[in-house]
């Protein structure tokens, strides 16, 4: 079993692979969410290595320098693949004069307590 601090180094190695394997797809969608991943490995390496030793960890490499990569490729997407437009929903039909298909139900009497009662 590894120790923590190489496992860690381990994830932070794989998700740097993962983020490098959706730019290199060409799936813009996708490095926002593995950017996330990558930087909160990054933080954990860097308590124990250190910045300058992270960085060497992967060539130099250093997800805060990617941000501003990562937003620009991901605004790029997006403007070229607009949501679809949400579909607004049909109220329901309402009883009217003119709507003969709906009929209104008869409603019964109401009567107060105490009033219009016969006195014995």
């Amino acid at each position: 079993m590894k120790p923590p601090q190489e496992a860690s180094v381990d994830i932070y190695k794989a998700s740097q692979k993962a983020y490098n394997n959706a730019l290199q797809h060409k799936e813009y969608q996708i490095p926002a969410y593995v950017w996330k991943n990558c930087m909160s490995s990054y933080l954990t390496v860097k308590k124990f290595l250190g910045h300058p030793n992270t960085c060497r960890l992967l060539n130099g490499w250093n997800p805060l320098m990617e941000k501003k990569n990562m937003m620009l490729l991901t605004a790029e997407w997006r403007k070229n693949n607009p949501p679809p437009p949400k579909q607004v929903p049909r109220p329901a039909p309402v009883a009217s004069s003119s709507n003969s298909n709906v009929k209104k139900q008869p409603q019964a009497e109401k009567r107060a307590k105490g009033r219009n009662q016969p006195k014995a």
